[in-house]
């Protein structure tokens, strides 16, 4: 089991805040972005996915996702 970096950690509460804070977004679509940051952050943490693909992943959790 890795340890997640502490920048990873720390922008991906960046982007939570983001996505929360945002007030025209629907909620099925912030409910769904921190669904999937969270998803990273496990798999990261895990092993599953690289620090790099995590980081990628982060800067838009929502591309490619047909809601």
């Amino acid at each position: 089991m890795n340890t997640i970096p502490r920048y990873m950690r720390e922008y991906a509460n960046a982007q939570r805040k983001s996505y929360m804070n945002n007030e025209l977004m629907q909620k099925k679509y912030k409910d769904a972005a921190v669904e999937i940051i969270e998803r990273i952050l496990k798999n990261t943490e895990h092993g599953l996915i690289t620090i790099n693909e995590g980081m990628k992943a982060l800067c838009d959790p929502l591309d490619g996702i047909v809601l």
